[in-house]
């Protein structure tokens, strides 16, 4: 008999059984368990063997952990915080909650700290009872479950040992982060995947109603083509041929593409690694370069590709085939092809991934009552997108924003799915932050920063149901300005704090969101800033010329001027006294719809570095609102202290407050005190 020892530390959940988590002087670890036993001290003699199984019944019986006392070089980006105290009833892993909302660290440096709130639910769970005892003889071995390939089996010629491991520890990272959101695939069974072309079966396959729906698609597409060559449209005339060139692939076969494509990533982001403290090969440069593999290729096993709804689509135009090409994003974007999905291919059950920059990417997911919306997307970089049937749009040159320079695209428009075309559209404005998180310098909105925005209509960690924003909504993500040659990671907005110059913005979108819905331009209906970091100077100094109805502010106070401090204030306690005076006159639902369609809510969640300036919004927040005396404006009106990292708030929060302004906040706590911290280290957050 053996007994547990009283001490557990939390390991993240690794790619399969066989992962290795590496600590200077903790010992070497295997498990695939979420809760593991500390390593004794490194022995004096003979390297120690000992293996201790989990009980059948508890859930965190998961693999058996086998402690292999060593000292080790640390592996990289691995990182192991304290576990948590939890109640005596177990809540369910976090990484088989349905659901649950994962937020990936951006960096090893800037993960949550160790002392994060509560467990994936909010609530706190707890180890087993120590001195627990358990019968080797009776201890039942986990039930089977297909396994993620193991980083040992990539291959990388005439690369050294130290790139070897470089190139595994990169692979085990990717996967690590798709493992919090899906689940690994094997092999999709024959009898489930049939050919898109089914007259000749060959080519391309996907599931059987995959594939339908695309053979619909192509074929109603190809009759589009030849109507409009008939009819004299000379961009229509110039193709040649409409396809797919990739659907189903087995997590083999992804296998061999991430290997394959792995040298060139590799000597893409060369320079980009070099920079980082512990240099190309250290413990950030794998977090790096996994996240910027991520944006491109999916991780053996947790692409739609490999669930056989993915298909890379192929046209040629004007004698240039457009294929899965990432040099071909812009064209593919221009061509007829692409134009004609964007306003065809949701009736066939296909959709961008708005996590994504591939136009040539359609994935299935089909309608969820008879011909109605979707309610989920996944990307194939792990992430599951909830978009409500949500429209994209990249915009490269847009007319207020291209009077300061920038890489293109200038502007990203998201839209939720409308019953009709409405006369009324809310329309939502974000500003993003400063290259932070792992970015390069020289901002892509759709690469870098459209991820982690909080532009979600609904969770986009969500296995679909659940809450989502119903009102017809256009949300806005302009690009921002490397202003000052000094400082190349910080940027502004220069065009849109002008007096006119976000009102310009907003027509102007609304206008061509109009125009491509063949539509009567909609007129404004609710209006709402969003800011995340640095971005909250923008938002700050808009609210001079502007009247949102709604201000969401995700860790973005920082040092900024004190009038544009003063315009948040004005506007707030504007806002709150207007609201005060009508609902003095309403009660029950009727309060609640009036604050749902034309009253006001200022959320602001914040971290470490934006402390001061929140405590004091918190303040003045308080004191206006104890005048009023309106007891139910506390819920739309809130400062609220996180422990998220920085980069992960807007994407946790954003959709929830999009879906509603009053909602109660995961992970949140008191305001509690704010540290002293360097002016130095402020500026370096934002």
């Amino acid at each position: 008999m053996q007994t547990l020892p009283n001490r557990f530390e939390e390991i993240p959940v690794g790619v399969g059984a066989e992962e290795e988590y590496r600590g200077r002087g903790t010992g070497r670890w295997r498990s695939n368990s979420r809760w593991a036993a500390p390593a004794r001290p490194r022995p004096t003699g003979r390297r120690a063997r000992r293996r201790y199984f989990y009980g059948p019944d508890p859930w965190w019986a998961r693999s058996p952990l086998v402690i292999e006392p060593t000292y080790a070089l640390p592996a990289y980006g691995v990182r192991m915080p304290a576990l948590q105290p939890m109640p005596a009833t177990a809540a369910p892993d976090a990484g088989d909650t349905a659901g649950a909302p994962t937020d990936t660290p951006a960096s090893p440096t800037d993960a949550a700290p160790a002392q994060a709130i509560g467990g994936p639910d909010g609530g706190s769970v707890t180890p087993p009872p120590p001195e627990t005892e358990f019968d080797f003889a009776r201890a039942a071995p986990p039930p089977s479950r297909p396994a993620p390939i193991p980083a040992a089996r990539l291959q990388w010629p005439q690369a050294t040992p130290e790139q070897i491991a470089f190139m595994r520890s990169v692979y085990q990272l990717h996967v690590a982060r798709a493992a919090k959101a899906r689940s690994f695939v094997g092999d999709v069974p024959p009898q489930e995947l049939d050919w898109v072309d089914a007259e000749r079966r060959q080519g391309e396959r996907l599931r059987r109603p995959a594939a339908a729906a695309l053979r619909t698609l192509l074929s109603e597409a190809r009759a589009a083509l030849a109507r409009e060559r008939n009819a004299g449209n000379a961009q229509a005339r110039g193709v040649s041929r409409i396809g797919i060139t990739s659907g189903y692939r087995s997590a083999s076969q992804q296998f061999a593409l991430w290997e394959h494509r792995f040298a060139g990533y590799y000597r893409d982001t060369a320079t980009e690694r070099a920079r980082l403290p512990g240099g190309p090969h250290g413990a950030q440069a794998a977090d790096y370069l996994s996240r910027h593999i991520g944006r491109w290729l999916a991780a053996p096993g947790y692409s739609n590709h490999n669930r056989g709804l993915a298909a890379d689509l192929v046209t040629v135009e004007g004698g240039t085939t457009f294929s899965a090409s990432h040099t071909q994003v812009t064209g593919w974007r221009s061509t007829w092809l692409f134009n004609w999905l964007m306003r065809h291919a949701a009736r066939f059950g296909f959709y961008q991934n708005p996590s994504i920059n591939e136009p040539w990417h359609w994935e299935y997911h089909p309608p969820t009552n008879g011909g109605g919306a979707p309610v989920r997307q996944e990307s194939s970089t792990g992430k599951a997108i909830s978009t409500s049937s949500v429209g994209r749009e990249e915009i490269a040159r847009f007319p207020v924003l291209d009077r300061v320079p920038g890489p293109a695209p200038a502007l990203v428009l998201r839209w939720n799915q409308s019953p009709s075309t409405p006369t009324a559209v809310d329309v939502v404005v974000h500003f993003h932050g400063y290259a932070m998180c792992g970015q390069p310098a020289q901002l892509l909105l759709p690469r870098d920063i459209e991820p982690i925005s909080g532009l979600d209509f609904a969770n986009p960690d969500s296995g679909g149901g659940g809450p989502r924003r119903l009102r017809p909504t256009l949300a806005l993500l302009p690009r921002g300005t490397q202003a000052d040659p000094a400082h190349p990671r910080h940027y502004t907005f220069p065009s849109l704090t002008t007096p006119a110059g976000l009102k310009e913005l907003i027509d102007a979108a609304l206008d061509h969101f109009g125009h491509r819905s063949a539509a009567a331009r909609p007129r404004l209906g609710r209006l709402i800033l969003t800011a995340h970091s640095g971005g909250g100077a923008a938002l700050l100094r808009s609210l001079a010329h502007v009247n949102p109805h709604e201000v969401h502010l995700f860790d973005a106070l920082y040092g900024w001027p004190a009038e544009d401090y003063a315009a948040l204030a004005r506007w707030v306690q504007t806002r709150i006294r207007n609201d005060q005076a009508a609902l003095s006159k309403l009660t029950g639902q009727a309060a609640d719809n009036y604050m749902r369609t034309q009253g006001g809510a200022l959320r602001c969640v914040f971290g470490p570095t934006t402390c001061e300036r929140s405590h004091a919004l918190a303040a003045m927040l308080a004191k206006t609102l104890a005048e009023t005396r309106v007891t139910s404006l506390g819920t739309w009106y809130r400062v609220e202290r996180t422990l998220l990292q920085h980069c992960a708030i807007p994407r946790r929060y954003g959709w929830r407050l999009l879906t509603d302004a009053s909602a109660a906040l995961p992970d949140v706590a008191a305001l509690g005190k704010c540290e002293p911290r360097p002016t130095a280290t402020v500026r370096s957050a934002r």
